[in-house]
């Protein structure tokens, strides 16, 4: 039988990552990090995204902190075939179906399996407290700083700084040590 994530706690998670993001942003009008103006900040005549209007995401996922590779290069698909036993058949990031902008989804050749990983590159220590709340879960020994499997997403997520990764994998069977195992990689560009 497939792993499925409740539609309701993937949404709820997206909601928390959202709630975080915000939570870690300069107020309007001050100045944020390396000189960078906060939400609502602008000049007169310029317009500026009003907070909590959407806007449109660019393609492509963005780079996570320390790296300089987006979420889809940091897993390698021989890695990813390695560690699953399937074979990835296409990858896609910058989805805006996923609650991280740092993401990438990976499809496998033959089944309806699917990898998901997002990472939240500002905020994560914050996202990770949220998520821990929410979801409940069982705590992951030796994995990065902290990390935990989600009772209600069944995802892992794994805090290296303040840098949160999020890794889901839906397959017949599926064992928590698959995930574990490609979070590992993941964190080889984090320094772990």
């Amino acid at each position: 039988m497939l792993r499925r994530a409740h539609s309701f706690g993937i949404l709820m998670a997206g909601l928390l990552v959202a709630i975080a993001a915000a939570c870690s942003q300069p107020a309007a009008g001050t100045s944020g990090p390396a000189g960078t103006a906060g939400v609502g900040a602008g000049t007169a005549g310029t317009a500026t995204a009003a907070p909590g209007v959407a806007t449109a995401r660019p393609q492509g996922s963005g780079a996570a902190v320390g790296t300089s590779k987006p979420a889809c290069d940091l897993l390698h698909i021989a890695d990813i075939d390695e560690i699953t036993g399937g074979r990835v058949e296409s990858s896609e990031g910058g989805r805006a179906d996923v609650a991280y902008e740092n993401n990438c989804v990976w499809l496998f050749k033959g089944n309806a399996w699917v990898l998901v990983l997002g990472i939240q590159a500002s905020g994560g220590a914050r996202a990770y407290d949220l998520m821990f709340e929410y979801e409940g879960g069982t705590p992951v020994d030796g994995l990065a700083d902290r990390a935990f499997i989600g009772e209600v997403s069944d995802s892992l997520f794994a805090l290296a700084g303040d840098v949160l990764i999020d890794i889901q994998f839906v397959a017949p069977d599926e064992a928590d040590d698959v995930e574990r195992r490609l979070a590992q990689r993941v964190l080889t560009w984090f320094g772990g």
